[in-house]
């Protein structure tokens, strides 16, 4: 009968190959958001301080954590051969006159940062320790946005304005593809700890603390330390009626993959799921 129905045929035989090509598509989004590839090298060894979930008596907060809270709770673990201290990234207005402007995306980062990842600098060099701790106004930028900003001018050395405040162009890195998600953004500058006035400074604010493990074995033994630690601190904690709720730190990946938000235990589970969904 489909002899006598040829678009029909057609039609039937296109869907059949779209649907394949789509599952193909799916799948090899979902491997490559895990197998270890530059600039995100150390995937299966990534380590990420995801936030704190602190309940009182009268009530609970979920935040990301402070630089005090990070000192704490990840400082010296052993087994974790880097530790980048990190802000969140955020959408800002970037130009190079500091009148015209457009948004691109901007990350915090410490020095160590550049050690983890392998970004390629197309010319300059990433900013320094010394920089950092001094919260020098300077910034790195990708190759298509400098080219933006800049046009076919050298961008290193340049001055582009970040929300209206000037930054010095330390250096260009090749494009990052957004599937890198530790690893992408636009433009880089140093990361700032949050004001020691922030009533919750002890253990909230605004730092995301990435890590990278001596090896995968070791990644058990880190999470058992943290655990320790916070067993440590709730001891602390007891006679302020506040406990740090343990839910299984630091992440790995898949965990972060797998659960986006701080009050919940990682469900790496989900992403497998997804995986058999997909095939």
């Amino acid at each position: 009968e489909m002899h006598h129905q040829p678009l029909v045929m057609w039609i039937s035989v296109a869907g059949t190959a779209l649907a394949i090509f789509m599952v193909m598509v799916l799948f090899t989004v979902d491997r490559v958001s895990f197998v270890p590839v530059t600039p995100e090298e150390n995937r299966d060894r990534l380590l990420v301080g995801f936030g704190i979930d602190v309940h009182f008596e009268n009530g609970s907060m979920s935040s990301y954590l402070s630089n005090s809270g990070v000192r704490k709770l990840y400082e010296d673990l052993k087994g974790v051969k880097y530790m980048s201290l990190t802000n969140n990234s955020e959408t800002k207005d970037v130009g190079s006159d500091g009148l015209s402007v457009t948004e691109m995306s901007v990350l915090g980062v410490d020095d160590v940062y550049w050690k983890m990842f392998g970004l390629r600098f197309l010319s300059g060099h990433p900013f320094t320790a010394s920089e950092v701790e001094s919260g020098s106004r300077v910034a790195v930028i990708s190759r298509s946005r400098a080219r933006e900003l800049f046009g076919d001018k050298e961008a290193t050395g340049q001055t582009m304005y970040i929300n209206q405040i000037p930054h010095r162009v330390t250096g260009v890195v090749e494009d990052i593809s957004p599937f890198f998600i530790f690893a992408h953004s636009d433009v880089w500058v140093p990361y700032v700890k949050e004001s020691d006035l922030n009533p919750y400074s002890e253990f909230a604010g605004n730092t995301t603390p990435l890590m990278e493990a001596e090896s995968v074995d070791a990644i058990p033994a880190i999470k058992q330390q943290m655990k320790d630690r916070y067993d440590h601190f709730n001891r602390i904690l007891k006679g302020q009626n506040a406990e740090l709720i343990y839910h299984q730190y630091p992440f790995t990946l898949a965990d972060y993959v797998g659960n986006r938000a701080m009050n919940n235990d990682p469900e790496p589970d989900s992403v497998k799921m997804g995986t058999w969904y997909i095939y």
